[in-house]
């Protein structure tokens, strides 16, 4: 994502220091406000209807590809850009995104989305470029993902280090809860949070799965079906926050990725991916 490190440091201060920014106090310096305004970061609040925001994710997810996202995701890993990393998830779920209506004030069945048309971007690109997003499954963050990804500039890469690091993963001890797994994850520059978005980037993607709680490669995951486990706190992403590294990598997910990205060269042994 093509945003000056200048913007990213004002962007993260307004919001965290040592923890979350009382909304009452993040407040901007006049110089700062002016540098996100030139630069296009001063995104604000948006008035979005449920089919408003919907029918934007269908038609801007026609002119992408899962190869677009991979090769941000795989860049991200030694530059810790780690705002480049969801992409992938959102240009899948958007990709299966089923066309749909809803006008009531409950909850989409399908999507999740409130109906409630003020967004606010700012927050959602604050957690974007401090973690890699937060919200992944969110619609409204999936909408602001492919909002941003036709700003990137995207760069040829050999996809070397995401295959090896995904390839790696079997190596895990088969005992590890989804939160320890993604802890155990030395190899991938960052903090626990980080690396905790990055497995739940990839569990969207099917790689990191469940068997009775699959991703979105395949087919978009309805709303009103995704359960949470019984646990009483729960801070892990759906549903990412149902594996154990005792399932291992589905093969299956790993080579639709692989092939999507014009490798044919990775011994992968065929799995079933389940959806």
């Amino acid at each position: 994502m093509d945003i000056d490190s200048k913007s990213i440091r004002i962007i993260k201060a307004k919001y965290w220091k040592n923890g979350w920014i009382d909304s009452s106090k993040r407040n901007l310096s006049d110089s700062d406000a002016e540098h996100l305004s030139n630069h296009g970061w001063n995104l604000g609040t948006v008035e979005l209807s449920h089919d408003q925001i919907i029918s934007d994710v269908v038609e801007k997810s026609r002119d992408l590809s899962l190869k677009d996202g991979a090769a941000l995701l795989s860049q991200s890993l030694s530059t810790r850009k780690v705002q480049d990393r969801s992409f992938i998830s959102s240009v899948i779920q958007a990709s299966n995104m089923p066309k749909h209506s809803h006008t009531t004030s409950d909850p989409c069945p399908i999507c999740g989305f409130y109906n409630e048309p003020e967004i606010d971007q700012d927050v959602l690109l604050f957690e974007k470029l401090m973690w890699g997003g937060v919200r992944l499954t969110n619609i409204e963050y999936v909408w602001l993902d492919l909002k941003l990804i036709d700003r990137n500039s995207h760069q040829e890469t050999n996809f070397e280090e995401l295959i090896n690091l995904v390839m790696g993963f079997e190596a895990r001890s088969d005992k590890l809860s989804a939160s320890k797994f993604a802890a155990s994850l030395k190899e991938v520059k960052g903090n626990k949070a980080e690396r905790e978005i990055l497995c739940s980037i990839l569990s969207v993607c099917n790689i990191l799965q469940h068997p009775e709680h699959t991703g979105f490669l395949l087919k978009y995951q309805p709303a009103n079906e995704r359960q949470l486990p019984n646990q009483h706190f729960i801070d892990l992403e759906w549903p990412f926050c149902w594996y154990n590294s005792s399932f291992g990598i589905n093969k299956g997910a790993l080579e639709i990725l692989t092939r999507s990205l014009g490798r044919t060269d990775i011994p992968i042994t065929n799995q079933t991916i389940q959806n």
